[in-house]
């Protein structure tokens, strides 16, 4: 008898906790329903209640996903552009991008594999902005390609900034990331 008031009272349990959570969820969407406005002479949706961005806005992620199989130049990720694809068998080894890029993070002077290098951390606003392999998507970190320019550039072996990058590239390789460093602030 004890087993089936515990069996009841976890049924009991797990309901009103389902409960609570459709109820969370329907007050969130009830919320997001109250921050749009439709406009009367137009079937378009514009929202409220946004904040201007300090940083640079944060393209759709689904916009930078690259497919290894089906990259090609000339495409468009982002505001970035395929200039080159490297190809070794079924491996994608380099994807080259034209356009800069700007982020923020924590930079460390450490050994890359193929020697020493500098390498950003990027902080979570920058991450997202830059093409990625699909399923390579939580790649954090870029390493620097001219290391003799960064060593000038960079006071030490490590600090925190904002970097503006060119050349950025992506493979499968080694190092994931890469780019050339233009300036740093």
């Amino acid at each position: 008898m004890k087993k089936v008031k515990r069996i009841v009272k976890g049924i009991l349990v797990i309901t009103a906790l389902s409960a609570l959570f459709v109820g969370c969820k329907k007050q969130t969407q009830e919320a997001e329903v109250e921050n749009e406005v439709v406009s009367e002479n137009s079937d378009q949706t514009v929202e409220t209640e946004q904040e201007p961005s300090a940083t640079q806005e944060k393209p759709d992620i689904n916009s930078l996903l690259v497919d290894k199989v089906a990259v090609e130049v000339g495409q468009s990720y982002g505001d970035f552009v395929v200039e080159s694809v490297q190809r070794d068998g079924d491996y994608v080894t380099n994807v080259e991008f034209s356009g800069e890029l700007v982020v923020s993070g924590t930079y460390t002077f450490e050994n890359a594999g193929d020697g020493e290098a500098y390498m950003i951390s990027l902080d979570y606003d920058s991450l997202g902005r830059m093409p990625v392999f699909t399923d390579f998507q939580n790649e954090n970190v870029i390493v620097i390609s001219n290391t003799e320019f960064a060593k000038v550039m960079l006071s030490g072996d490590s600090g925190e900034g904002t970097f503006k990058l060119n050349k950025y590239s992506i493979g499968e390789r080694q190092i994931v990331t890469s780019a050339e460093l233009v300036s740093f602030d």
